[in-house]
């Protein structure tokens, strides 16, 4: 098994300080993989980045 360099998992990824953070981490080159059950946070706060993270 490989270890990705710069992949980032957040969990609670829809939540507003999540969602920054993975919009920071888009910006800057890392892979990012948001968790998320949606019971509190709003799908609207996801990075509109498609294709460069994944949603779990």
């Amino acid at each position: 098994m490989s270890i990705k360099k710069n992949c980032v998992l957040i969990s609670g990824g829809s939540g507003f300080i999540p969602s920054s953070t993975a919009e920071e981490l888009l910006k800057r080159g890392y892979t990012v993989i948001l968790v998320d059950n949606f019971l509190t946070g709003n799908k609207k706060n996801i990075p509109n980045h498609e294709n460069c993270f994944r949603l779990v």
